[in-house]
């Protein structure tokens, strides 16, 4: 195995870096955020939102200037991007069981059952999937349970575009809905069965979660659009005629959303009563969705309805929409905001106090969600991650066995002179002391040994060069003792491999070795398994000739 292979295999780049970009694509809104990883979550250090524009060619040159122009004014030098989509009509999310296969088996069956559930054209289409729970049928079949979220490998062309142009570069593409999840593992009191409604510009998703892990998706007629034009509709008082504009509209959603009492003035002469009527068939057919949806789901997945309803998104900020939904459903309903593991930076404090902390459970969720566990970057892309891994690893590995050759190249010269100083030593102690009866012949003796030794020197640089041609990637050599005068070398190490493999790994280098000018004859003299790590000691007599 290579050892960018190895690093893959262990998690090592699919680590979070220190600091990273989030930007969210909703239907209504693009969302980036600045965060920083920290040890109790996240720290955010930069947050901006913008209303996207109807035309699809001035909204990407408007959100490559709002990118770029939030990189710039927040002197952001890291280039590293997180993508989170929460757009619904880009993505499609689908549970689906299927029988006990291997999981590298499971996208190419899956797109058999995909068909007949999803619109998109599968072979132009990128898959992910997410495993929920195994499941036992009728007839005592195991299966697994499975969600799957399917995007358009245009629609993904065309998010990656974006970041392109702004010079970053993409770790990942991950779905709000998949990201909510994480959000709440940081709710103390969240149930286990809890949901999330995201109200987006033209509909909305409802999504419903068993010990915070997706389990059922379903999209929702109900949309921020909807509410604003309801309330755009010609409301005949007496003689006067009243059309509200869409800034009004929205204003009015804002600011009285739901009245609580029917008495109340909204705009001049626009009663409570008058909005009530205006937003009471799509409330009534919002309640009766959610209703049904969560009658379902407790029949179809064994389990009870959910405890709790979240909501998010640009629509949710309909005023006084929670109180509603909690009175007609009667589940308690709340908002989904940031947990307490996020910190906000100190320049950015002021204007979180002006943000509705509603908009940023989108980028958030993305943000403290698990690297690898969702992931919609295309082939090419990741090949081109592979690439950098592998130079990454290259020269990783080159350092580690300069390092390996720096340390047994100076212990080597250490010795040498820890030896002549002990001559040295001999001699002076010989001279100061004659009544311990230190013969001059013992220490003319050891003189006369250094000579010898000197004489027939081993080149110590030729020997470490070679060995350090020979060393394979899975040793690492942790000693190095040579013995002039015997011309004896001894090596110490491990083999970082399971212990089959560190066998041959060894035999290997042996022969090798052995191969050899430099050396007459080399003998394993130990090997021992400890842990994950093979220990040895080899014995190599040198040429001297």
């Amino acid at each position: 195995m290579h050892i960018y292979e190895r690093l893959l295999e262990l998690g090592y780049w699919n680590r979070k870096p220190q600091q990273f970009l989030v930007i969210d694509f909703s239907q209504g809104t693009t969302e980036i955020a600045y965060v920083e990883t920290i040890p109790s979550g996240l720290r955010l250090l930069a947050y901006d939102v913008q209303r996207n524009m109807p035309a699809q060619a001035k909204n990407q040159q408007a959100l490559v200037h709002f990118i770029g122009e939030f990189t710039r004014k927040n002197l952001i030098d890291k280039k590293t991007v997180m993508i989170s989509i929460s757009d619904a009509d880009s993505v499609a999310i689908k549970f689906i069981t299927m029988p006990m296969i291997p999981d590298k088996e499971i996208r190419s069956a899956a797109k058999w059952k995909l068909r007949d559930v999803v619109s998109f054209d599968l072979d132009q289409s990128i898959i992910d999937w997410q495993w929920v729970d195994d499941y036992t049928d009728n007839e005592d079949n195991r299966n697994k349970g499975i969600v799957f979220i399917v995007a358009m490998q245009h629609t993904i062309d065309q998010y990656l575009s974006i970041v392109h142009q702004c010079q970053l570069e993409p770790w990942s593409i991950t779905s709000s809905t998949f990201s909510y999840a994480h959000l709440l593992t940081y709710f103390p009191n969240n149930p286990m069965v809890s949901a999330v409604l995201a109200v987006d510009y033209k509909g909305s998703t409802l999504s419903i979660y068993l010990n915070n892990k997706l389990n059922f998706v379903r999209r929702l007629p109900i949309s921020w659009e909807k509410f604003t034009q309801s309330l755009t509709e010609v409301i005949v008082s007496g003689e006067d005629r009243i059309e509200l504009s869409i800034a009004q509209a929205e204003d009015i959603e804002s600011t009285f959303g739901i009245p609580e009492s029917e008495k109340e003035v909204v705009h001049h002469t626009l009663q409570a009563a008058q909005i009530i009527s205006l937003l009471r068939p799509l409330l009534e057919t919002l309640v009766r969705d959610l209703n049904s949806s969560f009658e379902y789901f407790a029949a179809n997945f064994n389990s009870p309805r959910p405890a709790a309803l979240y909501l998010t998104g640009g629509g949710s900020n309909l005023k006084n929409l929670d109180k509603y939904l909690s009175r007609e459903l009667a589940v308690p309903v709340s908002y989904l905001s940031a947990p307490a593991c996020v910190e906000v930076g100190m320049a950015l404090s002021h204007k979180t106090n002006k943000t509705d902390p509603r908009q940023m459970a989108n980028v958030l969720g993305a943000a403290l969600s698990c690297p690898g566990v969702i992931n919609l970057l295309p082939s090419e892309v990741r090949a081109k991650r592979l690439k950098q891994i592998q130079r990454e690893a290259w020269r990783l590995a080159t350092v580690i066995g300069g390092a390996i050759f720096f340390i047994s190249l100076s212990s080597a010269q250490f010795q040498v002179y820890h030896y002549k100083n002990r001559i040295k030593q001999a001699s002076d102690y010989l001279e100061t002391i004659d009544k311990i009866g230190v013969s001059e012949s013992n220490i003319r003796f050891k003189e006369d040994l250094i000579k010898k030794i000197q004489s027939k020197r081993v080149p110590v640089d030729g020997v470490l060069k070679v060995i350090s041609g020979f060393v394979p990637q899975e040793i690492i050599l942790d000693e190095f003792s040579l013995d002039q005068g015997k011309h004896d070398l001894i090596l110490r190490g491990g083999v970082m491999a399971p212990e089959d493999v560190a066998e041959k790994v060894l035999i290997n280098f042996m022969q090798q070795l052995e191969s050899s000018l430099f050396f007459k004859e080399v003998t394993l003299i130990s090997s021992q398994r400890m842990e994950i790590v093979q220990r040895f000691e080899i014995s190599i007599e040198l040429h001297c000739d």
